[in-house]
């Protein structure tokens, strides 16, 4: 599976990793999980340094070979517990 890191203004350095992906008839949707440590203010939480995760899937549709649709699906509510409330 692919993976990728890096930094950004949004106050996490990060790492991504796609765990799976699921294909049935005309739709597609990768399972992935990204890491990061928070080092900036981050969903109105103040920097704590804390290694944290993040949990997401991404529903493709298709028709005549070209995407027809996306839905994300991301757990921020699981991020923003380990933000404000460690692990």
């Amino acid at each position: 599976m692919s993976t990728g890191s890096g930094s950004s203004s949004s106050g996490c350095t990060r790492r991504a990793r796609a765990k799976d992906i699921l294909f049935r008839h005309r739709a597609s949707r990768p399972r992935w999980t990204m890491h990061g440590t928070q080092t900036g203010d981050f969903l109105g939480a103040a920097p704590t340094g804390r290694r944290v995760s993040l949990r997401g899937n991404v529903f493709f549709g298709f028709r005549q070979d070209r995407v027809a649709g996306i839905r994300p699906v991301i757990d921020l509510a699981g991020l923003r517990a380990q933000l404000t409330t460690g692990r």
